[in-house]
């Protein structure tokens, strides 16, 4: 397979307690002991990359769990797909019962009932009734192993959103200030159109003419050096997609209001200013 494979062992219980739709045929049962028949359980996104436009039960898979029992086992079940994290594609699963691939070690799944309360201390509690010389890692809730799994994508999302509003802030500021100079430096001809009798409409098509020549190719050349930045992300972290066509064209019409705007104010109180002095 072009993809990573992995091999788990799980218990009859397990698909009830994590949660995970059965898409098609079956789970383990009580009776998948170590003398019956080898079988298996694979994911979506194997059974569709392995046997493509057919079913994948009653297919036979080499199988090699975490214990490392390596047979060929038949596929009697095909379950959902799930994610080590949000961004990256579906994990290829191979399940094995537990009772045939015995791990060295097991991730216990328990689901309380409402109201219970928090269980991980009666957890613990009971497996060092068994064994307590038993080491257990944890138990943590699904809230904090997710929190865990997803603490960095969070830390990148908040600093994109922090540096993106920086950007636009700087951007506006920016643009603010070319407006206003071309504004300021072009106050004489707008005079002189308005002693010749050009109407405000006029006087600010001219002015965005103008002002389009300074603004357009830098709203290009940051478009440009947006798509080279983006594919160098893409390219270095995983699981990451190049935006849209309509996400990249929504962000120019974002930049180019926010330069329209940023020339209202400066434009409006050139053309309320008395054009008197200035002719004289």
């Amino acid at each position: 397979l072009p993809r990573r494979l992995l091999a788990r062992s799980a218990t009859p219980g397990y698909l009830s307690a994590s949660g995970i739709p059965l898409v098609e045929g079956r789970w383990f049962a009580e009776s998948d002991r170590a003398n019956a028949p080898v079988v298996a359980v694979v994911s979506a996104s194997l059974a569709g990359a392995r046997w493509p436009r057919q079913s994948a039960i009653g297919q036979q898979v080499l199988a090699g769990g975490p214990g490392e029992v390596t047979a060929m086992a038949t596929v009697v079940g095909v379950v959902a797909d799930t994610r080590h994290a949000p961004h990256l594609p579906p994990d290829r699963i191979l399940y094995r019962a537990v009772a045939q691939d015995p791990p060295p070690w097991l991730y216990l799944i328990i689901r309380s009932r409402p109201g219970v309360g928090d269980p991980t201390k009666a957890v613990s509690e009971a497996i060092w009734s068994v064994n307590p010389d038993q080491p257990v890692v944890g138990p943590w809730s699904v809230a904090e192993w997710v929190n865990n799994q997803t603490i960095h994508l969070r830390f990148l999302a908040l600093i994109s959103i922090v540096l993106g509003g920086v950007g636009v802030v700087l951007a506006a500021a920016g643009l603010y200030g070319v407006t206003s100079w071309s504004v300021t430096s072009s106050q004489r001809s707008i005079a002189v159109r308005r002693a010749i009798g050009a109407s405000d409409r006029q006087i600010r098509s001219w002015f965005i003419s103008q002002w389009a020549t300074i603004v357009v190719p830098g709203l290009v050349g940051g478009w440009i050096l947006q798509s080279l930045w983006t594919s160098v992300l893409v390219a270095a972290i995983q699981g990451l997609k190049a935006p849209s066509a309509w996400s990249v064209l929504l962000g120019i019409c974002l930049m180019a209001v926010a330069a329209v705007l940023a020339s209202m104010v400066p434009l409006r109180r050139a053309l309320a200013t008395d054009a008197s002095p200035l002719m004289r």
